[in-house]
């Protein structure tokens, strides 16, 4: 049982500053569990986390999933099996429009579970919203398979600092 806390516990960077000089700070969407989202089809729910790994649902827990900040689990089979969809240090940032920092941020967790001879990579779109806390998110899986983007609106999504994310437009304080 402490080993998998210890996995849990796990944590890397949850700020980046960005080539423009930008930072920021996803740090108020890590939670010691985790974010529970269903698929639009109701096929899949998605257990996320954002800078440390996710606490394993108890389909996940036979030990053949390594520890993770996301996983999927196949909702309507018995079995509900699970799927690490990356790996905490395998970690990439990037703004969303690299010519306004003011739309949000892309991280991306890579090497997670081997789908056929490629590793599964999820990637966090987090859209600057100033009057939304934690959401909503969005989880959607690529036609080419194993690659999932998760839409997340959040007041996260914006930069930190004397920049303020206002309809589209910047405004020094």
């Amino acid at each position: 049982r402490l080993l998998a806390f210890a996995a849990v516990a796990a944590a890397t960077s949850c700020t980046w500053t960005a080539p423009t000089g930008d930072t920021f700070d996803l740090s108020g969407l890590s939670k010691d569990d985790y974010w529970m989202v269903q698929d639009a089809q109701q096929n899949f729910r998605y257990y996320l986390n954002v800078c440390k790994n996710a606490a394993a649902p108890k389909e996940c827990t036979d030990g053949k999933e390594p520890p993770s900040p996301t996983y999927q689990v196949e909702a309507k089979s018995w079995k509900h099996l699970c799927k690490a969809l990356s790996t905490l240090h395998v970690q990439t940032w990037n703004l969303l429009d690299p010519k306004d920092p003011q739309k949000g941020v892309e991280m991306t967790y890579g090497g997670g579970m081997k789908c056929g001879k490629t590793p599964r990579e999820i990637r966090f779109h987090f859209i600057c919203s100033p009057h939304f806390d934690e959401g909503p998110l969005q989880i959607f899986e690529t036609k080419e398979s194993c690659h999932y983007n998760v839409t997340w609106a959040s007041k996260y999504g914006c930069p930190t600092g004397p920049m303020l994310c206002l309809f589209g437009a910047n405004f020094a304080e």
